[in-house]
């Protein structure tokens, strides 16, 4: 499995919901966890990681430091696609577009997951692509 060189583990308040609105949207996500010791599960592209989410009980306990009540990120994440259109028409009616953004360099489209953090589509064009 490829990996980038950095990612992010999301804490998921409902990690089977979590698994299948990743899923829904054509993401590959690993129903058995990938860590022996944790239940952390892998949402994957093409077969490259992008992210992990694990259950808040565990990220918690696992991490005293974060926060216990609260998921929602202050940092947004992005997904970058081939064509934004195309990527719409297939799962635009799984999402909620909070907001959408568009300039000479890319085209960008805003949704929460089922835990309330922010993930955005992102479209790369012009010189930036």
């Amino acid at each position: 499995m490829n990996h980038a060189p950095f990612t992010a583990c999301l804490a998921a308040l409902d990690i089977d919901a979590t698994l299948d609105f990743f899923e829904s949207l054509g993401y590959g996500v690993t129903r058995d966890s990938i860590s022996e010791h944790e239940n952390v599960h892998m949402i994957s592209e093409n077969g490259r990681m992008l992210f992990m989410v694990q259950p808040v009980a565990e990220a918690n306990a696992f991490m005293p430091r974060l926060p216990a009540r609260d998921t929602s990120a202050s940092a947004m994440f992005y997904l970058y696609v081939e064509d934004m259109i195309a990527k719409l028409d297939h799962v635009g009616d799984k999402i909620d577009i909070i907001a959408k953004y568009e300039d000479d360099h890319c085209r960008v489209c805003y949704f929460p997951d089922p835990n309330g953090y922010v993930f955005a589509f992102v479209e790369m064009t012009g010189d930036a692509s």
